[in-house]
């Protein structure tokens, strides 16, 4: 490069220069193939035959982003872990730099490989809700129950794309075939089943549901999933502005400390089991935004709607008339029945059905 004229800069970063140009242009800047790392990664390997898994063994190495390290970094951390203590004492352990405050962020002390500095603090909430602080914690405390919650989480469908082979579009039809399917399966169960309709019926099609009254559905749950949200939030909010009207008190009133102190931590652990609530059901609320970005996806349900322009007010419209008449003399013959036979219906809920 050196004999075409160009000047070169090696430092934190690969730079060149010819006479033409006013500023050196980062290597990296062009792609990350003509990185310094990537460059010696070429050059060791020159004339070797590779591995068919070579393609991945090198982006592991090299282009294996620091947010998607941060995670697995934290994930470490946390099945190790039994408090949030023992969590920030590891995470130190593994040279993280940890600042704590109004958001909770990480930073190599370090960089562990050539491709990995981390020249400023990454903010643990923008890799997503489950890394933020209070589901951090809530991890830590739960580590079985949120196993659960991983393990029955809806899934995206996958797009579609133009430039897809046919061999690649073909396969993620299937899998939005079965993924189609897992949705509509998770609403029968988890917002249906408020209503009196068991899986077992649906599955046996004894009662039978158009997309329409499906979508209607989670739309509704939808709606009183987010009320529940916005009341916990602000129960979290009223906990906080009791602490702060206590605290005020006892900086003014020092005669009772004693009793300032037990009001204090009365009101904390309240807000911690708020806290905890509040996470359970943001935690539960992806699963509905999920299913229902399914559901509007085009490579989802969204072509059942496309012909209507109003097709969630039509969806609600739906349920509401099928709730109304259907739902309502089911959960009454389901009632009959257990007067008849209670042996024979086990769901609890029908004892208070059509009284």
């Amino acid at each position: 490069m050196q004999d075409m004229g160009y000047v070169i800069k090696k430092g934190k970063y690969l730079s060149f220069k010819d006479r033409q140009m006013q500023r050196f242009i980062r290597s990296t800047s062009i792609s990350r193939d003509y990185s310094e790392a990537a460059i010696k990664y070429r050059i060791k390997n020159k004339g070797k035959r590779q591995p068919s898994h070579s393609r991945k063994v090198y982006d592991d190495k090299y282009n294996f982003g620091k947010r998607k390290r941060l995670m697995n970094e934290i994930d470490s951390a946390i099945r190790r872990s039994n408090t949030f203590e023992e969590f920030i004492t590891d995470m130190e352990s593994r040279e993280f730099e940890i600042k704590q405050g109004k958001h909770l962020a990480f930073k190599r002390s370090y960089p562990a490989v050539n491709s990995d500095n981390q020249p400023r603090f990454i903010r643990s909430k923008s890799m997503g809700y489950d890394y933020s602080e209070e589901v951090i914690k809530f991890r830590i405390e739960n580590k079985e129950e949120y196993k659960q919650i991983v393990q029955d989480r809806v899934k995206n469908i996958i797009p579609v794309k133009e430039y897809d082979n046919a061999n690649i579009k073909s396969w993620k039809n299937a899998k939005n075939v079965s993924l189609r399917t897992e949705t509509t399966l998770w609403v029968v169960k988890q917002v249906l089943g408020r209503y009196g309709v068991s899986f077992k019926d649906y599955t046996e099609s004894k009662i039978k549901f158009n997309e329409f009254e499906l979508f209607g559905a989670l739309l509704e749950s939808y709606d009183i999933q987010k009320s529940a949200i916005k009341a916990t939030e602000e129960n979290l909010a009223n906990a906080d502005r009791h602490i702060a009207e206590i605290l005020n008190i006892f900086e003014a009133d020092t005669l009772n400390k004693q009793a300032s102190n037990d009001t204090i931590n009365n009101w904390k652990t309240v807000k911690n089991r708020v806290q905890t609530d509040l996470v359970r059901l943001k935690l539960d609320f992806e699963n509905y935004e999920t299913a229902k970005a399914n559901y509007l996806s085009k490579d989802g349900y969204g072509l059942l709607f496309d012909t209507y322009k109003n097709f969630e007010e039509l969806a609600r419209n739906v349920w509401k008339q099928r709730k109304d008449a259907d739902i309502h003399k089911w959960k009454n013959r389901q009632y009959e029945q257990y007067k008849k036979e209670p042996q024979t219906v086990k769901h609890s809920r029908y004892n208070d059905l059509g009284r």
